[in-house]
Formats: C-alpha cells, sequence, structure tokens
C-alpha cells in the first residue's frame, strides 16, 4: 500500500506538467527503479520516509564507517569557517575551543586552520560528491535531520567539500588529539511551498519537497558529521505559479535510500 501511494503520487507531479522534459524522465526512471527494485523501500524499518524519521540525532563522535574520496590535498578555513568549526567543537564536547590564537585562556583549547580536503566520501554503498568539482555535484544534494527549534526536521542542502581534521578532545581529564571527519554543507532556504506537491495537504506523504534555489546565511550548521548524512536527492528546476507571479524554485526528489 506505501509503495502504491508513492507511485500515485509520481503519476500525479507528471501529469501536471510543471516541470523541464528532463525532471519527467527522472522522475519516470525513479518509479521503474522502484517497481524493479524493493530494497530502496526495504532499508531500515517501514517508517523511513524521510518525513517520518523522528528519534535522537545521531552522535557526533560516532567511529567513522565511510571512506574519504579523491583527496584535494592538505589546505586552511577561512578564519570565519575555522570559527564555525569551533564553535561546532564547542556545541558537541561542551569545552572552551577557539580557532583564534589572539587571548587563548588555560582552559581553551586551540582549533586549527588545517584540514585534509577531499571531493567526494563514500557512505555506506554510495558515494556522495561536492561543489568542489562539476563532475560531481549532481550527487552533492543531501538531505540531514537538524533541530528546528525542538523539532526535528529534516533539511536540503548542497556538500561544498568534505574535510578531516584533528583536536584535542578531554576524555575523563585526558586530552587526546582526535580525528573528525566531517562535510561543509550550505542549505537551501525553506520555501512557503515546500509541501506544494503534497496530497489531500498532507506533508507527512510528501516525498518531493519544494525549496528556494537560495541558501541559508552560513553559520555553525554548515559543518556535520558525514554520519548525519540522512540520503540524497536529485535536484530539479521547478516554476510555480501563473503569470507575474510566477516563481523560480527548485525540487528535492528523493532516491528512498537511506544511509541511517
Amino acid at each position: 500500500m506505501r509503495r502504491l501511494m508513492q507511485y500515485n503520487q509520481i503519476d500525479s507531479i507528471i501529469s501536471r506538467q510543471q516541470f523541464p522534459d528532463k525532471f519527467y524522465e527522472l522522475l519516470s526512471l525513479l518509479k521503474k527503479d522502484n517497481e524493479s527494485d524493493s530494497l530502496a523501500f526495504t532499508k531500515g524499518s517501514e517508517h523511513d520516509d524521510i518525513q517520518n524519521i523522528i528519534g535522537p540525532e545521531l552522535s557526533d563522535a560516532k567511529e567513522f564507517q565511510d571512506e574519504m574520496l579523491s583527496p584535494l590535498g592538505s589546505t586552511n578555513l577561512l578564519p570565519e569557517e575555522a570559527d564555525r568549526l569551533a564553535l561546532y567543537y564547542r556545541n558537541i564536547y561542551g569545552d572552551s575551543y577557539k580557532a583564534r590564537s589572539e587571548g587563548l585562556e588555560v582552559d581553551d583549547i586551540y582549533v586549527s586552520h588545517t584540514i585534509t580536503k577531499y571531493g567526494r566520501c563514500r557512505v555506506g554503498d554510495d558515494i556522495i560528491g561536492s561543489n568542489t568539482s562539476t563532475r560531481h555535484e549532481l550527487t552533492s544534494y543531501i538531505h540531514v535531520k537538524l533541530l528546528r527549534g525542538r523539532e526535528l526536521d529534516t533539511y536540503a542542502g548542497q556538500v561544498q567539500f568534505f574535510f578531516e581534521h584533528k583536536v584535542k578532545v578531554n576524555t575523563d581529564n585526558i586530552f587526546e588529539e582526535k580525528t573528525h571527519y566531517l562535510c561543509y554543507v550550505q542549505w537551501f532556504n525553506l520555501s512557503n511551498n515546500r509541501f506544494h506537491f503534497s496530497p489531500e495537504n498532507n506533508q507527512n506523504l510528501c516525498n518531493v519537497e519544494i525549496w528556494e534555489p537560495t541558501f541559508y546565511r552560513e553559520g555553525r550548521n554548515c559543518i556535520i558529521s558525514t554520519n548525519k548524512i540522512l540520503s540524497r536527492f536529485i535536484l530539479a528546476p521547478v516554476t510555480i505559479g501563473h503569470e507575474a507571479q510566477k516563481r523560480n524554485l527548485i525540487a528535492a526528489i528523493p532516491l528512498n535510500k537511506f544511509f541511517q
């Protein structure tokens, strides 16, 4: 029944003819793939719809089980990016992390600007690309679970790059250097038309979501652990509205394959 509902939703979207022809080709392939291979729907529990996943966020300290690919060498983060990384560590571990050497106090932990940068990452049996290479840009769009106030919601974003970083972590009052495997993501702005394709105005049944084509202002949430990546999606342009009220937005078409 659940799969039939998804097929009906796909057919409904196709019948509206609001997308470019390429979009419908991709959507038809998605339906064909789901019909021929049930793995996409059986991976995880039967409640693994993007909108229905609830529960605690994965710990950022979870053991790294993925694989970084396409090393781009050692480089330095921009000062503002390093500040965001320091805030990321402070949020995860609670200690005072700082990315500026000026004014460091005794209890402060210095965050080096030096990282090892990567263009791709293998998550499960999938490879996620990044914006560092146009060749892999199509695979750089991801869904991630983030807290919005007290609500756990799914956000759509684009990976800018993957990176490896080492920093000291306090474990039982012993400071040890630990390697973290992270990615820098820019998040698409929420759209008032997010659930435009929701059947019967039920957002829990809406897989294809509408987002603004612009990004949120960059902040601490741009840095996440690779183990927080929920799934990939295909991005397609879409126009909503008529005549003077037309708006150019983007549609996030999930691949229904989850990494968590």
